[in-house]
């Protein structure tokens, strides 16, 4: 079931549970959060509903495929269609799309995507312990080039580490302690 679906089942239950035809705007980000909170919650603050994932939802139900009518002032009705695809029950926790659109619109998943998926921390992967980096490699993955003075490198680093430490990705903690160590090693020899 994709996100859209998971959307409209939201919308559907709480007019359904409540005996109402239209949907306000707060009802709609509250019941598609509390409904599927790993779906429209932010990726770094997990207690919180990610409006701007409800609003796509909504403007995609609503201009591109005609399942919901309305607007934030008047409300919101699902159409026969809509309310068809509203009444399926979501079984199983499996969703499709849903990954891709969980890493967020923001930067810093798209930095840690890059990182992950990096073949410098693949290698790193397969062994830890004797993992050695070239400067190049560390200015690549630091996006930085190899006339990048030592202060920027640095603070690129501090803030991939932030953004690591930020949205609990503990998998890469010991990575960016490697990556930490080459920097000071270039630090040295400048």
């Amino acid at each position: 079931m994709n996100i859209d679906r998971l959307f409209l089942r939201a919308i559907y239950k709480f007019l359904e549970d409540n005996k109402q035809r239209t949907i306000q705007w707060e009802d709609v980000v509250k019941s598609s959060f509390e409904m599927f909170p790993e779906v429209f919650g932010f990726e770094k603050y997990k207690e919180w509903p990610d409006s701007g994932k409800i609003h796509f939802c909504v403007r995609r139900c609503r201009d591109q495929r005609h399942w919901l009518l309305g607007d934030i002032k008047t409300g919101f009705t699902l159409t026969d269609i809509g309310k068809t695809f509203g009444s399926v029950k979501v079984e199983n926790k499996t969703y499709v799309d849903i990954e891709k659109r969980k890493r967020g619109s923001g930067l810093d998943p798209k930095l840690l995507n890059y990182v992950k998926e990096s073949l410098l921390y693949r290698r790193y992967l397969k062994n830890p312990v004797n993992f050695i980096i070239s400067e190049s490699e560390l200015r690549n993955i630091l996006k930085s080039t190899m006339e990048t003075d030592y202060r920027t490198l640095f603070r690129n680093l501090d803030y991939l580490m932030k953004v690591i430490k930020d949205y609990g990705k503990e998998e890469l903690i010991d990575f960016s302690k490697k990556l930490k160590e080459k920097v000071e090693e270039i630090k040295e020899d400048e």
